[in-house]
């Protein structure tokens, strides 16, 4: 119903971890006999915090709510209840058998169960049932990791003008001299090396990577309209009108596309002051001498971070969206 309390979110306050060999293992007896008994499913899977799972206080000190869904898992037995000794287990998406990754950790959070002391903003009633997963491979996917999180309106409110945001606080090795960009074909954020070289402790050196972070998947809008990547924001992390936000307006205008003192974002230079309203900051290829991007605008590298955003949408009482970043 859209409320909560301290004690059980203090109680959720953790975070439940899976391995694919823990999987397979179990599904190797389970299927090759048709039953399995509880001292032979590890504990991970046992403890999974599935809809009304049976065994759950076993390995918690709590209680599930009750016909709850929460983490996501496959139901051999389609009876709506997670339950492993009838063969059920965990997997990515409770739509899709069989898939899940060498490692999940699932966790939960609402922005009801305490005080906003960073934005200053109300509560709306919002859960957000979150899955971390990688794989384990010889080639690139094993330098990756993915997250998808399950947002549900549980108040009685519609929302009208939600935006999703996905905030990085990238720090490549040095946090002091990063640059930024995206790739709006690809809905991609990008952080990169400012110079040839990644100084201090924390510094890659000469040997310099990137990272990009990928809307895969969502959020839809109300008539159930996949979206992409509406905006890329960056800011540094200093207190002036392209820095730091502070207040609701700051952090709710940063993902509608206005700086902190409400103009909007521009084309060229730093994004800030310009005549064309833009929506996407540093959007072209850094090696294009005639593209825009932090090496074109020559801007001094800082500590960047950055906000992929999706919206706006209508956000309507009990309704789910799923969203998957990689």
């Amino acid at each position: 119903g859209g409320q909560t309390n301290a004690s059980t979110c203090s109680e959720f306050d953790q975070f439940w971890k899976v391995e694919a060999s823990e999987i397979n293992q179990f599904r190797q007896v389970f299927e090759s006999t048709g039953s399995i008994a509880a001292a032979d499913v590890p504990a991970s899977i046992l403890g999974w915090p599935g809809r009304n799972n049976p065994y759950f206080t076993e390995f918690n000190t709590f209680d599930l709510p009750p016909n709850k869904d929460l983490a996501p898992y496959w139901d051999v037995d389609n009876d709506g209840e997670y339950d492993p000794l009838n063969g059920d287990y965990p997997v990515i998406d409770s739509d899709n058998q069989g898939v899940y990754a060498d490692q999940m950790v699932w966790w939960v959070v609402n922005d009801k169960g305490n005080a906003h002391t960073e934005t200053g903003g109300e509560a709306i009633g919002l859960q957000i049932n979150s899955l971390a997963f990688a794989f384990a491979t010889n080639d690139e996917v094993n330098n990756m990791t993915f997250y998808k999180y399950v947002v549900e309106n549980n108040s009685s409110t519609s929302l009208d003008s939600v935006f999703f945001s996905q905030w990085v606080d990238p720090d490549l090795g040095s946090a002091t001299d990063d640059y930024v960009g995206c790739d709006t074909l690809n809905d991609l954020g990008i952080v990169y090396n400012g110079d040839g070289e990644d100084d201090g402790l924390q510094g890659y050196g000469d040997n310099l990577p990137l990272l990009g972070i990928d809307f895969f998947q969502g959020p839809r809008d109300e008539n159930g309209k996949q979206l992409g990547m509406s905006s890329f924001l960056y800011y540094n992390n200093d207190f002036t009108v392209t820095g730091n936000p502070e207040t609701v307006n700051h952090y709710y205008g940063y993902m509608a596309g206005v700086w902190k003192d409400g103009s909007p974002f521009t084309f060229g230079g730093n994004g800030y002051g310009g005549s064309e309203k833009f929506n996407f900051i540093f959007p072209g290829d850094p090696s294009d001498a005639n593209g825009w991007s932090e090496c074109t605008d020559g801007n001094p590298p800082a500590d960047r971070r950055f906000l992929q955003t999706s919206g706006p949408f209508r956000l309507d009482p009990g309704v789910v969206n799923d969203v998957i970043i990689g």
